[in-house]
């Protein structure tokens, strides 16, 4: 017969993610995972937010995306209208002189075809 009262408490099982980790090492196990979520989030709605070009380039110029220049400490120095004027987030791009530390910039507005 089975005497239930010396069983004693039933063990729970652990959990295969906490294993053996304290209260310190499971918040930032936590933390860590809400992070990448995060970051996997960010991630998958800047990349709904890009659009495709609406125009190309003119020859010898290549096709990049628009970012913000200002505040940026580069070693170039840009040349022509680097403003989006179709508003898609793309701009042509051209190096230009001997060392190539000067860009042209042009928007993007060569028919696609």
């Amino acid at each position: 017969m089975i005497n239930f009262l010396d069983m004693g408490k039933p063990e729970r099982p652990e959990n295969f993610l906490f294993k053996g980790a304290t209260g310190v090492k499971k918040l930032n196990l936590i933390l860590a995972i809400v992070m990448l979520l995060s970051l996997l989030l960010a991630t998958a709605v800047s990349a709904e937010e890009l659009q495709e070009p609406v125009g190309g380039c003119p020859d010898s110029f290549e096709l990049m995306m628009m970012h913000d220049h200002d505040g940026d400490e580069h070693m170039h120095h840009h040349v022509g209208n680097d403003k989006d004027q179709n508003g898609d987030g793309w701009l042509c791009m051209k190096h230009v002189g001997k060392d190539g530390k000067n860009h042209v910039h042009t928007d993007n507005n060569v028919p696609l075809g």
